[in-house]
């Protein structure tokens, strides 16, 4: 008995969010990524790369607050220059890897649709597709460096 009224009650309770929620907006969305911090050591320093990520996302709404679910492929990485300084040479390492990103974002909105002035935060996941290691123009085997394959972030942006 206990079962059939947490059923039914849940069923209303899902019935009241669906007839309030609106999905006001699914699209595209892309950005650019430049890493401005760099590292300068004695005998290492680093370049970084411009990054991308392209995906989408869906925005329900309930209310001021909304849920948005986003997917992404990106791109990053960096340039490393290494010196050795038993042989006094310099090595050069390029590292790259591509993800997939799905964050599951909270948000507010705060001000009418006109304005679109948004606060949202939330968890995300990001899972590895392709890890690109070179010294020197030669591919090393990924196993050398590798990454959590799944490591979960926290994310908030304001729009």
């Amino acid at each position: 008995m206990n079962r059939l009224i947490g059923l039914i009650s849940g069923l209303l309770f899902i019935s009241t969010l669906h007839s309030e929620a609106q999905i006001s907006t699914f699209g595209p969305a892309a950005s650019g990524q430049v890493l401005w911090a760099k590292v300068d050591g004695d005998n290492i320093s680093s370049q970084p790369i411009p990054a991308y990520s392209l995906g989408g996302f869906a925005r329900v709404k309930l209310l001021k607050f909304y849920i948005q679910p986003e997917v992404f492929y990106a791109r990053k990485g960096a340039d490393l220059l290494v010196h050795d300084l038993s042989t006094n040479q310099d090595t050069k390492q390029e590292l790259r890897y591509e993800t997939v990103d799905v964050n599951l974002m909270l948000g507010l909105q705060l001000f009418n649709d006109d304005i679109g002035f948004r606060l949202h935060k939330g968890p995300g996941m990001n899972h590895n597709l392709d890890n690109s290691y070179k010294v020197n123009g030669d591919k090393i085997d990924e196993s050398a460096f590798r990454f959590n394959p799944i490591p979960l972030t926290g994310r908030q942006v304001l729009e």
